[in-house]
């Protein structure tokens, strides 16, 4: 852990003793170590809210999705899918794996989907990459 960030976040703790603070990592391990290691250097730091961004879209967005019937998917939920996709559509030997999907297989797309919904990546910008690659248009059409 970077000793200046720890600094510069001790710092916006001691400014603002009271008031709600964000901050965003990159991962959910991120928050517990850079929270561990806030906690070791010593600095009070209530109200310090160390979250994903997709966390904290989840908190501000979730209960107006929910409302609008909009129900999120559990982790395995999403697995499930992905892996009944991959096998009704026979799509497991384009994707390097055998004719049957494996989890493991099923597990990377999984992330792999999600990683490209969270960074604005559309099934057909993914397609219109390489039109002539077929794992890449496998994916597009899981996607």
């Amino acid at each position: 852990m970077s000793s200046a960030l720890l600094a510069q976040l001790a710092a916006l703790c001691r400014a603002h003793p009271l008031e709600p603070k964000v901050v965003f990592v990159p991962s959910v391990q991120a928050a517990h170590n850079l929270g561990a290691a806030l906690a070791a250097r010593g600095p009070a730091w209530a109200n310090l809210r160390l979250v994903t961004p997709v966390e904290w879209a989840e908190y501000w967005a979730g209960p107006s999705l929910q409302a609008a019937g909009w129900c999120p998917l559990s982790q395995d939920e999403e697995f499930f899918l992905v892996w009944e996709a991959l096998a009704l559509a026979g799509r497991a030997r384009a994707l390097g794996s055998a004719d049957r999907p494996s989890p493991g297989l099923a597990r990377s797309l999984v992330l792999t989907l999600r990683t490209l919904r969270l960074n604005g990546v559309s099934p057909e910008g993914l397609a219109a990459l390489d039109p002539a690659a077929e794992r890449l248009q496998t994916l597009a059409s899981l996607y």
